[in-house]
Order: C-alpha cells, then sequence, then structure tokens
C-alpha cells in the first residue's frame, strides 16, 4: 500500500509541475471605462479594444495595449455610431471593427478600417446584406474573415447560422455554406491549423432556451463544416476564446464561471487548465499574441447589481511553449496524509495579510473545492479520500502541492 501511494504521489508531482507551467497572471488594467461585449482586434504585438458598454450607454473609443512595454494608449475614437456587441478582426496589418447594436433595436449594418500608422478610420461596408448582426463570432484565415451572424440585441428568436466571407483586398462580401447546428446567438470562435471553429451559443427556438455546448470546424477550401466533441466547460454563450501553439483555449462565460479548457485539434479532445482566479464574468474579449492569450472587461451580477469590469490578464501555457513564464513555487503542507484540516507553510515573503485563492484539483483534474486561505488552514472534512493538487494563487506566483486525504 506504501508503495502505490508513493507511486501515485509521484505521479502527481511530475503532473503537478506541468501544470505548475499553466498560469493566469494580471498586467495593467485597461485605462477606459469598465464595459462589457467590447470588440477587439490584434495587429503585431499589439491588442486594439474599443466600443462596448454599460447597460444601453455604448462607447466609441479604442485603445491599444502594447503587451511589450505593458502599457495602454488611446487611439483615434471609431467614426461610426457608438455601439456594443460589435465585432473586431484584423487581417495584413489593419483592424476592422462594425456590425453590433447602435441603440435599443437599432442594428449596425457597417464595418470599418483601422490603419495603426496613420491612426486613421476608414469606412469599407455600409450595408452589411445579413439581418442578425449583434454579437457576430469571426475567425480569419489566408487574409480573409469569415463572420458567422448572430441574432439582433432585441430580437429574442432572431438566431442565425449565416456564415459570411469578407475579402479586405476587394472588399467583397460572399455567403458560404451556414452552420449546419443550431442557429445561435453569442458564440464563440477561433481558428486553428487554417480552419475556422464556432463553438457554444445561446439557441430559442420561440418556447424555450438552449444553451450549445457543440463545437464545429469549418473547411475554407472545401466550404464545408465537421461537427467536432462538444465542450465540456461550465459556460457556453459570451465565452473567452484565443488560440497558440496549435490549441485553442474556452472558458468563462454564462453565469461568471471561472473555468478555462484546452482543445487540441489532433486528438479532437478537451484538457481542463488552471482556473481563471479572477472574477468570473461573461461578455469579455480575448486575443493572443505570439504564445500568450489575453483576456478583460466584461461584466457579472450580485447580489449588489451589475458589475463592469475593466481588468486585464494574460495566459500563458508552457507545457506547449518554449516561452518561459514566472516561476511557481512549490509549499510545504501538513499533515499530509491529512485527516480533516491540512495546514498551508508558505513561502516568508508572501505578505502575511494577503488572503491568498486556493483550488483543489482531483486526479482527473476536476476542481472539488476553491475558496479564500484563511490562516493558512483549509478544512477538508467533507472531502472524500484520495490524492488531490492544490494551488494558492497570489498577485505574482501560484504555488502547489500533492495533499493526500485518508
Amino acid at each position: 500500500m506504501k508503495t502505490s501511494l508513493l507511486a501515485i504521489i509521484s505521479f502527481f508531482l511530475f503532473n503537478s509541475l506541468a501544470m505548475s507551467q499553466q498560469e493566469w497572471l494580471p498586467v495593467t488594467n485597461f485605462p477606459g471605462s469598465p464595459r462589457a461585449w467590447a470588440a477587439t482586434f490584434t495587429i503585431g504585438d499589439r491588442i486594439y479594444i474599443g466600443t462596448g458598454g454599460v447597460n444601453l450607454s455604448f462607447e466609441d473609443d479604442l485603445w491599444e495595449y502594447n503587451t511589450i512595454t505593458n502599457t495602454w494608449s488611446q487611439k483615434a475614437n471609431f467614426t461610426g455610431l457608438d455601439r456594443t456587441g460589435a465585432v473586431g478582426f484584423s487581417v495584413n496589418g489593419i483592424g476592422y471593427l462594425g456590425l453590433g447594436t447602435c441603440g435599443f433595436q437599432q442594428q449596425c449594418q457597417d464595418i470599418k478600417s483601422y490603419n495603426p500608422q496613420n491612426n486613421q478610420w476608414t469606412s469599407v461596408v455600409n450595408n452589411f446584406p445579413a439581418t442578425g448582426v449583434a454579437n457576430v463570432s469571426a475567425f480569419t484565415i489566408d487574409n480573409k474573415a469569415y463572420l458567422l451572424t448572430n441574432g439582433s440585441f432585441a430580437g429574442v428568436g432572431n438566431d442565425s447560422s449565416e456564415l459570411w466571407e469578407y475579402t479586405p483586398a476587394t472588399n467583397s462580401l460572399i455567403q458560404k455554406t451556414s452552420l449546419p447546428g443550431l442557429p445561435r446567438n453569442r458564440a464563440s470562435s477561433f481558428t486553428l491549423n487554417s480552419k475556422g471553429y464556432i463553438a457554444v451559443g445561446f439557441h430559442y427556438d420561440g418556447q424555450a432556451n438552449a444553451n450549445l455546448k457543440d463545437l464545429w470546424e469549418y473547411n475554407p477550401i472545401t466550404d464545408v463544416w465537421i461537427q467536432r466533441a462538444d465542450y465540456p466547460g461550465l459556460g457556453s454563450t459570451d465565452c473567452i476564446a484565443f488560440s497558440m501553439n496549435g490549441h485553442a483555449y474556452l472558458g468563462l462565460g454564462y453565469l461568471a464561471n471561472t473555468d478555462l479548457w484546452r482543445y487540441d485539434p489532433t486528438m479532437d479532445a478537451w484538457t481542463i487548465m488552471p482556473s481563471f482566479w479572477g472574477a468570473g464574468r461573461i461578455a469579455s474579449v480575448s486575443a493572443t499574441v505570439g504564445n500568450t492569450g489575453y483576456m478583460g472587461l466584461g461584466y457579472t451580477t450580485n447580489n449588489t447589481g451589475t458589475v463592469n469590469f475593466n481588468d486585464f490578464w494574460r495566459f500563458q501555457d508552457a507545457t506547449l511553449s518554449n516561452e518561459s513564464i514566472d516561476k511557481n513555487y512549490q509549499i510545504n503542507t501538513y499533515p499530509n496524509p491529512f485527516t480533516d484540516k491540512i495546514f498551508i507553510e508558505l513561502p516568508t515573503f508572501i505578505e502575511t495579510d494577503v488572503k491568498l485563492d486556493f483550488i483543489i484539483y482531483d486526479i482527473k483534474g476536476q476542481i472539488v473545492r476553491k475558496g479564500k486561505l484563511y490562516n493558512a488552514t483549509i478544512d477538508l472534512k467533507s472531502l472524500s479520500s484520495g490524492v488531490f493538487i492544490l494551488k494558492c494563487f497570489s498577485r505574482s506566483h501560484d504555488y502547489q502541492n500533492v495533499i493526500v486525504k485518508k
């Protein structure tokens, strides 16, 4: 029994080292007003975020985040109407932003381009031919953008599955094969290996709501969709999505969840990642620069009302990357194995007045407990016997160890 237990602990210590290379870290907050349903696009090592809003108060500002210097700068305001639920994408060093909702039950049918070299906006599409243009999902492949139209902001039941191909070089729009799954709103999208993906979303058939979990892969060469493995996460609408290192990451979303999942297109399989340790939220922005994912803004609701965010975060998964990330530190726990409570000895340089977040994973990578760490003690009397990975998070690092419940 001792040999078996030691083998299990050794196995999880090895895997916990891999988990320690997957990390969320806060970066400089977005300097604009807190908001949800903003639009974003990436050009080089810069991320651009604009529009969005709170309730029916919409914005037209544009902000540039420099991922190298971790600084923000304000750029020329978007020249169309203030809006929320707009779509953003970039092709050949030019950003594009448009569509969305301009006012109560008013749909925006325009798209404008942004040139970072001269900080100027130009109108490129004045009358987008689809009807549902709020919260459109987009992915880019080979200098073309593919837009999956959604429902209207107020038109519940007007969900759509139309796919449109936009070619900036000729400023042309061509309708392609519609998504075979249920029409949807507030879906997520990403690009992997010259294929586009649409995941999750919200569907209303006129009588009942459906929170969707399906994943679809689109091949622009054959104009064919193929269904892939369903998303196993908690959220189903307004999720974040970004891709890097040949994998995609999807998570958070409806009901202000904090879980994150990695999708492997080769295996057509999902793997749980370290949960986001900030506040859960929906309608955030997300983007990728190099081998780093970024996420921020969005909103949640609690017993005091709606809370809008302006924080910004990065996520790195060094298990799939050669890039280095901040070092993780091992923590000491005792007794181990334990019966009821576990005591944690943190590094001496951790501020004594900081209440750390903690997460406990089971042997399948599922979260079994999470919360705040008070007095370096966690009461786990109700936890079933087994082997677990304990992770504690500070502002700059995370700390972990394998623990065993008798």
